[in-house]
């Protein structure tokens, strides 16, 4: 028998066309309609929809709309893990996948803030330093992390004070913070909107989240996303600790075949 549940969403690229294969359909009328039977007519999403579901390829690269869409794709598939009977004790995420922990557990529910962080990130991504910066990074491999983060700091500024006119709530759900490896407290709104806007910026504290999950009593811990990321890693830091026979892991993916 399960145990405690802890849904990590992962997904922060991959996006593809036909990504939401058995998560969305359409109606005769022509309207979205989740697998777990919800009609999904929020007209901003729609768009992104028609790309997740045909396409062209090229539009759903453009990041904005690849955040959008991975965002929507975690969603939908946290839904349709809860109507298979997986329910969830607390939540995490990994990036963008934090930001899909907090509305999956009612923070929010304005998913202009997903376009909103994104379009901030992006900004930074057009800038020429910025560039210079994480080709670096990625080509010759010698710009510390810390040289990465202060390329993205202008965008946790901007995701913050987009924030600002944001209505928030206490979580359904305990969710683990990426900045901090611990869950979000007690709401306070200047407090949650440091910790969404500061973990664009800042590196991700995995282990210490995974630690304190499992310290709380999880027992299954289920990776949500477009393909496994952190699964393998989870597996190991479960293997390194001797809880290996104790938490179980799976990808969504494989569960929802």
């Amino acid at each position: 028998m399960v145990g405690k549940i802890a849904f990590i969403f992962s997904s922060n690229e991959g996006q593809f066309v036909g990504m939401c294969g058995g998560l969305l359909s359409k109606s005769e009328d022509g309207v979205y309609v989740s697998s777990a039977g919800e009609f999904l007519s929020n007209e901003d999403n729609v768009y992104i929809y028609d790309l997740m579901t045909g396409g062209p390829q090229s539009e759903l690269d453009y990041f904005v709309n690849g955040q959008r869409a991975l965002f929507l794709h975690g969603l939908e598939q946290g839904r349709r893990l809860v109507r298979d009977g997986f329910m969830p004790d607390c939540l995490a995420g990994i990036g963008l996948g934090e930001v899909t922990a907090l509305v999956f557990a009612g923070v929010f529910n304005n998913h202009q803030v997903i376009t909103a962080r994104a379009e901030a990130i992006q900004a930074c991504l057009e800038d020429g330093s910025a560039r210079s910066v994480l080709k670096k990074k990625v080509v010759d491999k010698i710009v510390d992390e810390e040289s990465l983060y202060a390329v993205l700091r202008n965008a946790s500024a901007e995701l913050f004070n987009f924030l600002g006119d944001v209505e928030m709530d206490m979580p359904r759900l305990p969710v683990y913070s990426g900045l901090t490896g611990k869950k979000y407290g007690d709401f306070h709104n200047h407090t949650y909107k440091v910790l969404i806007s500061d973990q664009i910026s800042n590196p991700i504290l995995f282990e210490k989240i995974i630690a304190n999950v499992v310290d709380d009593g999880v027992d299954y811990i289920i990776e949500c996303g477009i393909e496994p990321v952190i699964k393998e890693k989870l597996e190991s830091f479960l293997k390194e600790r001797g809880l290996q026979d104790k938490v179980k892991v799976s990808f969504a993916g494989e569960l929802l075949k």
